[in-house]
């Protein structure tokens, strides 16, 4: 399975469902997302279809890829998806999303 596919969603506003309000609030990524569909995953927590807000590309992933997408890949780890272009360019909205992340994070 290849992650980060650079397709553009085609989909009709009735097929897509906004992330936001679907989970909870220690998942803050999810509101920055349009879940479009399930992967192959057998579990409802695995892998989605969904499309950026900020970028617009389609991609099939998890949570965790997600974060990679906005933040990129952790020190020693290889990124198996595209960065969010939109974020690297505005790095104010980038900080943002990123403490909003760190404090769902916390206890």
């Amino acid at each position: 399975m290849v992650f980060g596919t650079s397709s553009q969603s085609h989909g009709s506003p009735d097929e897509t469902q906004p992330a936001a309000g679907n989970e909870d609030a220690s998942r803050p990524l999810l509101e920055e997302v349009r879940i479009i569909g399930s992967g192959a995953s057998k579990n409802a927590g695995g892998t989605k279809v969904w499309v950026c807000n900020h970028c617009s590309i389609q991609f099939t992933s998890s949570y965790t890829r997600m974060h990679t997408h906005f933040f990129g890949a952790q020190t020693g780890k290889k990124a198996d998806i595209r960065r969010c272009s939109a974020m690297i360019k505005d790095r104010e909205k980038l900080q943002r999303l990123l403490s909003k992340v760190k404090e769902a994070d916390s206890p």
